[in-house]
Parts: C-alpha cells; sequence; structure tokens
C-alpha cells in the first residue's frame, strides 16, 4: 500500500487493515476468498507470481507487514526498500515460494542509480511517480513498464523533478506450462477445472459471518 487506507477480509477468517506503507501476502495455494475494501482514498501495487506445481494445492495463508518492518537502506542517497526477494544483501519481508524480487526505490537527493541484478532472471522497472531513464533510454512514465534485457546491472536515471518513485520487480523464469482463467493460475487444464470445482463446492470457504 502506498498510500491511503484498506481493510481486508478472507475466508481463513483474517480481518486487516492496511494503511501507508504496509504490505501484505497472500497464498493462494488450494484457494481464498477475499476482499480489499477502501476506507479512503488508495494507491497500491500487487505482484501476482506463480506457485510452483507441487505447491498449487498447499493450504493457504494470509500475513501483513506493518510499514517499520520491512527492510530499507540507502544506495547512493536513495531509498530502497526490499518488500521481497532479496537485494544488494538485504532479504525482503515478503515470503516466496520460488526467486522473486519486488523492490521500492524512491530517488530524493540523487538522480543516478547503478543496480546489480541477476542476469538469468526476467525483471521489469514500473514507474510509480515521476520520470526515469533505463540504460540511458526513455524517459519512462508514470504507468509504464519496462522489461529488461539480459545483463547483470542495470543503470537508473531520475528524470527531471524529484522525488521519483519506481519498482524494480520479477524473478526467475518459469519452467513449467501456465493454464489461466479468471482468478486461477495452474499448470494444466485438469488442475484448473479442479480450481473452479473447489469454489463452487465451497472448499474455498466464505466471507459470510466475517464482520469487519
Amino acid at each position: 500500500m502506498l498510500q491511503g487506507e484498506s481493510v481486508h477480509k478472507d475466508s481463513l477468517g483474517n480481518t486487516d487493515t492496511l494503511t501507508d506503507g504496509d504490505a501484505q501476502f497472500i497464498k493462494a495455494g488450494q484457494g481464498i476468498i477475499h476482499k480489499e475494501t477502501p476506507r479512503r482514498s488508495r494507491k497500491g501495487l500487487q505482484l501476482w507470481t506463480s506457485l510452483p506445481p507441487k505447491q498449487k494445492f498447499e493450504e493457504a495463508e494470509y500475513y501483513s507487514y506493518k510499514a517499520n518492518t520491512i527492510p530499507t537502506f540507502k544506495l547512493d542517497e536513495n531509498e530502497i526498500k526490499v518488500i521481497a526477494g532479496e537485494f544488494c544483501g538485504h532479504k525482503g519481508i515478503l515470503p516466496t515460494a520460488r526467486p522473486t524480487v519486488l523492490v521500492h526505490i524512491h530517488f530524493e537527493n540523487s538522480n543516478e542509480i547503478n543496480l546489480p541484478i541477476d542476469a538469468n532472471w526476467e525483471l521489469g522497472v514500473y514507474v510509480i511517480n515521476g520520470q526515469v531513464m533505463v540504460a540511458e533510454k526513455g524517459p519512462l512514465q508514470i504507468g509504464d513498464l519496462a522489461l529488461l534485457t539480459e545483463g547483470d546491472e542495470i543503470k537508473l536515471q531520475a528524470f527531471g523533478d524529484l522525488p521519483v518513485d519506481i519498482v524494480l520487480l520479477g524473478g526467475e523464469k518459469i519452467d513449467y506450462p501456465l493454464v489461466f482463467d479468471g482468478p486461477f493460475v495452474m499448470d494444466s487444464k485438469e488442475n484448473l477445472a479442479k480450481a473452479y470445482q473447489n469454489y463452487k463446492t465451497g472448499k474455498m470457504g466464505s466471507l459470510d459471518g466475517i464482520p469487519f
């Protein structure tokens, strides 16, 4: 949650309130129904990743983390929050089933930064606020997503007025089939059909009787 306030409710029986800078993690597993209701204007990001096939039908899980618990460090006078994965020797707070990274970079005192990245990963840069040059190409505007080419380092330059906010996101390449429909992402048509059946027969639970 970048800013704002939202109430979370799910079929595991959890209710939770997220405000500025907080983060939440949902492991869908065998199924979870959830609802997010804004209490005031909100702005945030969601990173969806696919569980490995052997974990598709594990127990669902929910966790939330307050803003002051998210690992943060300075690099070239800029602030970096490691929300998921490991980056520059800092481990993010969200659990991940596969090598994944979600990093929030806040340019405030310097307009240039060089970052080491995994040459074998599929990564992208998303602009939250301001403008940024990626490897001296651009500038990218608010809402733009740039997919990175292969390499083990990336140069980012804030363009124009500071502050500028971006996220670096992605991870290890997926080496199994992806089959999806609606909210379900599986590795086969059979498992996709099983997920729909579980939902229709109530095996994923219900939001009934869980007050806000």
